[in-house]
């Protein structure tokens, strides 16, 4: 995030920022990186173009939607968990919320999302310490 602050924001004004754990193994579409960077670029406030997995959408606990998942599904799922409900708890708070996106999908307005790749602009990183 400190090196975001050091960029020239002229020179870079989008982020790609990319989770190494194993989500993605297969190839990223470069023109579907492209269409973010135009997307993002034809609303001054849109922040961030989170990626649409092949599969289903995996990263829910980055994920804040009004009526998908509005609040924190890890801190859900140990609500649940400390309740008995352990079995219960992984479906009803994470696994039920992973759906299939189909690629042909008009974006999904969101506060917060990431999905293991994600299309930044630099402007809203600026100054930021946390990420998640």
């Amino acid at each position: 995030m400190e090196r975001i602050d050091q960029e020239d924001a002229e020179a870079y004004p989008f982020v790609g920022i990319f989770d190494c754990d194993g989500l993605n193994r297969g190839p990223i579409n470069s023109a579907s990186i492209l269409e973010a960077i135009r997307f993002l670029s034809e609303e001054p406030s849109r922040a961030a173009a989170p990626t649409n997995q092949r599969g289903f959408y995996y990263d829910i606990w980055a994920l804040r939607h009004e009526a998908w998942c509005p609040g924190d599904c890890e801190q859900e799922y140990k609500t649940w968990y400390e309740m008995g409900f352990s079995h219960e708890a992984q479906w009803a708070r994470v696994g039920s919320r992973q759906v299939h996106i189909p690629p042909s999908a008009k974006p999904i307005e969101v506060k917060s999302g990431f999905g293991s790749f994600a299309v930044y602009k630099a402007e809203f990183l600026r100054g930021c310490r946390r990420f998640h």
